[in-house]
Formats: C-alpha cells, sequence, structure tokens
C-alpha cells in the first residue's frame, strides 16, 4: 500500500480578509464563513458605491468645468492673482494708499479699476494690497494711491497704467494656463512658508 505524502500534512492556515483571523484553508477562500462571507459582500459593495460615487463627482467637475463662461474663468483667475498679491508678492508691505499695517481685511485693490479698464485688470503693476478701508469705503483712496505707486514703481510705469490702452480679451485657454501658474506659484510660496 502506497502512502500519500499529504496524509499527516498540517492544514493550511489562511488569514481571513473580514476578521483577520488565522483559520483552516478551504478550497480557495478568502474569508472564514458564512459571516465573514456576507461582511465581505457588503464592503465590496460600500467600496464600489463609492468608487462610482467618486467617478460621478469627477464627471460633474469635468461638465461643471465645461459649462464655465469666459467672466467666470476671469473672476476665478482674479481670486488668485489677487491672493498671490496679498499673502505672496506684498505680504510685508503696509497698505499702498494709507501705510497702515493694520486692518479688518487686507485686499488686492487695482490702481486703474477692473470697470474702468479691464485690460489691465491681471497687470500687477495696477494691483497692490491695500486696506479694506482704502479699497472699499474710500474706494481706493486714488490720489494716495498715486503717491505711493510712483515711490514704488516709478513715474513711467505709473504713466504707462494712466495712458491709452488696446482692448485685449484673453481666451480661455489661457486663462486657464495663467489660473494653474498662480495655483502653483501659491503652492510654493505656502511650500516656503513652512
Amino acid at each position: 500500500m502506497i502512502r500519500s505524502p499529504f496524509r499527516n500534512a498540517k492544514p493550511k492556515l489562511i488569514l481571513c480578509k473580514v476578521c483577520k483571523v488565522n483559520r483552516v484553508a478551504k478550497a480557495m477562500a478568502t474569508v472564514c464563513g458564512y459571516e465573514c462571507a456576507l461582511k465581505k459582500v457588503e464592503l465590496d459593495n460600500l467600496k464600489k458605491a463609492a468608487k462610482r460615487e467618486q467617478e460621478e463627482r469627477a464627471a460633474h467637475r469635468v461638465k461643471k468645468q465645461a459649462a464655465k463662461k469666459h467672466g467666470e474663468w476671469e473672476g476665478d483667475l482674479q481670486k488668485l492673482v489677487n491672493k498671490w498679491v496679498r499673502v505672496v508678492r506684498d505680504v510685508n508691505e503696509p497698505c499702498i494708499s494709507c501705510g497702515t499695517t493694520k486692518t479688518v481685511q487686507w485686499e488686492a485693490g487695482h490702481y486703474i479699476a477692473v470697470g474702468a479698464n479691464n485690460t489691465l485688470r491681471f497687470v500687477l503693476d495696477n494691483i497692490h494690497k491695500q486696506c479694506h478701508r482704502c479699497n472699499v469705503q474710500l474706494s481706493s483712496n486714488a490720489i494716495m494711491y498715486r503717491v505711493a505707486l510712483v515711490k514704488k514703481i516709478g513715474v513711467e510705469r505709473v504713466e504707462w497704467l494712466e495712458g491709452p490702452h488696446a482692448t485685449n480679451k484673453i481666451s480661455i485657454p489661457e486663462l486657464q494656463a495663467e489660473i494653474a501658474r498662480y495655483k502653483g506659484l501659491i503652492k510654493l510660496a505656502d511650500k516656503e512658508v513652512v
């Protein structure tokens, strides 16, 4: 009589994927019993639902981005440019108009208003850190703004800002590229601070 080499072999133990306990191995089993099998199915269904929800959110984001109008892209870029001016470039500067170092809220004020000339909307020489009082309550405090701006960037550049400018509408792909660039600049500045 021939003896099988597997007759006295100890059963192989597996780690149950649900309860994490070593159990006797069954052919192709990943769980130890009926209760764990039910829990595994439930967990798999939850994972699938979460993945489906994540994919739906991503698809919604893509649709939302595709439906954005030109003005919305300009607004998104304006927020990033203003943030970069306030928290990176002019972070240690006082208010350009009145020189205060304390305010309710710091803002990025335009010397030439966006409504007056949209072409200068994103020109950095036109945007500087301002206190809330000067920017909102005093409508940019333009006279004092100009005096400080001449000291900061020079009379030639101020006169260029005040001069005539051809209308220049930035395309949506250019706006998207600038948004990505300013996000990168802000993120880089945040890393340097930390």
